[in-house]
């Protein structure tokens, strides 16, 4: 009986454990982001105006103004948190899904951060160092919204931004649906 206890445990850890015990690419976006977000697995968003492959086993869920997002089975971010080029099809780019749990909707990982460092110079050198593009200039110098680069998985970039001496804040930022009022 124990031994039959054993296998069934070594079982249970073979089918459950990787999924289980594994941290998804993009979780520490999630923490980063607060709480109220978790990664949305196996779901990812495309524009709107992109043809997916008819016989992909994509579903759609909801609509985020020029977003779509899709249910599937795969999860196409399991290796980094990036957008992904699905079925080596070039103009397929797909980009990973948060779920917010308070409002119970998705919101689109874009790779779009707020950074606010130190000094300004501080600011400029990571900007450089990380090959960040400043989307916007915020009224303090120190501060701005940056877009990731093409390629580099957001994970990366906010862990090694992280790490910075001088960081003050940083925080990424999704596309989700604006609140409504009642």
């Amino acid at each position: 009986m124990k031994r039959l206890k054993q296998a069934g445990l070594l079982v249970g850890l073979f089918l459950f454990g990787h999924q289980a015990w594994s941290v998804h690419p993009c979780a520490p976006l999630m923490e980063a982001a607060g709480s109220d977000y978790q990664v949305a697995e196996n779901h990812f968003a495309a524009p709107i105006n992109q043809t997916l492959p008819a016989q992909a086993d994509f579903h759609p869920v909801s609509r985020l103004g020029v977003w779509q997002i899709y249910r599937t089975f795969l999860d196409p971010f399991h290796q980094a948190c990036q957008p992904h080029v699905l079925n080596d099809q070039p103009g397929l780019v797909v980009y990973p899904v948060a779920k917010n749990s308070v409002t119970q909707s998705y919101a689109v990982m874009t790779g779009q951060f707020l950074i606010q460092a130190s000094t300004s110079e501080q600011l400029e050198r990571w900007q450089q160092d990380f090959n960040l593009s400043r989307q916007l200039t915020l009224p303090n110098p120190a501060s701005g919204i940056f877009q990731a680069p093409e390629g580099k998985d957001y994970a990366e970039i906010l862990q090694n931004i992280q790490n910075q001496i001088g960081l003050i804040q940083i925080a990424p930022l999704f596309t989700e649906q604006r609140y409504r009022t009642r």
